[in-house]
């Protein structure tokens, strides 16, 4: 577990982070990669830049359009220890809820059924977009997407 003061993607810099916090770094490093042109970056407004428009582990309070990654259980390993699947909840803060509403559509169908980008790692849709309300003050609206990762030894 990580200390709440020390933002996460440091603790994943610093090589301090659990599993848990690999596979956010995982996530992030395919989405940092993305281009502008990318359906995700298109409808978002902007590109994924850690500490600006992407966070790891906890909300920013910013007042720009970010996202949002956070990790949470999956299911125990496999008998033979080969596979596994973690989860991660991506969560985008916008000030209009059209722009939250396309933004997780395009994170749908850029990360459903793909790969991470290296070899085992593939992700799969666990919901539809949630929206889960404003933030404190009504200033931005926030939608929700889960995500499997499946994990292969390969």
């Amino acid at each position: 577990m990580h200390n709440l003061k020390e933002p996460l993607h440091l603790l994943v810099e610093n090589g301090k982070g659990d599993q848990m916090t690999t596979v956010l770094n995982k996530v992030a490093s395919y989405l940092t990669g993305l281009s502008a042109t990318n359906v995700i970056c298109v409808a978002l407004g902007t590109t994924l830049r850690l500490a600006s428009t992407l966070f790891l582990g906890q909300e920013s309070n910013k007042t720009n359009d970010t996202v949002t990654l956070l990790s949470y259980g999956g299911s125990p390993p496999d008998s033979s220890g080969q596979k596994y699947m973690s989860a991660v909840q991506i969560r985008v803060k916008t000030d209009s809820i059209q722009t939250g509403l396309n933004t997780q559509q395009a994170f749908i169908r850029q990360l459903h059924m793909n790969s991470l980008g290296g070899r085992g790692l593939t992700t799969s849709v666990n919901s539809a977009p949630i929206s889960v309300g404003t933030t404190e003050g009504g200033e931005k609206s926030i939608f929700v997407t889960n995500y499997y990762i499946k994990h292969i030894k390969i």
